[in-house]
């Protein structure tokens, strides 16, 4: 009987120690559109601090030494989180060789490698135009002009 009437005790008391939380301060924290800002708002609402949303200081982004272009940063985003490029760039193929398991590695006259998902049967030659676009879920698909064919790739460099 003790032991049931000291953990009774002790869950009705745990109310007793707990803050009230500002509802009103939280629906206004819930106002901010920027994603940091906010969460700095519901930090210091939970902290009891007063709310200043001026002096909240956005993480600081690593910047490239070297300015890259859009060309440059196509079929990169993964590698650099800054990167926005269009949806789809049309260039000149430089180089075809064949990988060790038969995929493709074209190189465009721009400098970029691309290298094929996957060994679907695809012919393409230098000097073809070829456009690439992306696809589904961060992926990009290569189409030499004059086809409908197109074949899953990705940038190597």
């Amino acid at each position: 009987m003790k032991k049931l009437t000291l953990s009774l005790l002790v869950l009705l008391s745990a109310n007793s120690f707990a803050q009230d939380i500002n509802t009103q301060a939280l629906k206004a924290c819930s106002m901010i559109e920027n994603d940091f800002k906010r969460l700095v708002c519901y930090d210091q609402i939970i902290a009891g601090k007063s709310i200043d949303i001026s002096t909240a200081k956005t993480p600081v982004m690593v910047e490239q030494s070297k300015a890259i272009n859009k060309e440059e940063k196509f079929g990169l985003e993964h590698k650099n989180i800054s990167a926005n490029s269009d949806s789809e760039q049309i260039a000149l193929v430089k180089k075809v060789k064949k990988a060790p398991h038969g995929e493709l590695v074209i190189t465009l006259a721009n400098g970029q490698v691309w290298r094929q998902i996957g060994t679907d049967n695809f012919r393409v030659k230098a000097d073809n135009e070829v456009t690439i676009m992306r696809g589904a879920l961060n992926s990009f698909l290569l189409k030499k002009m004059g086809s409908n064919k197109t074949i899953r790739v990705k940038r190597v460099k």
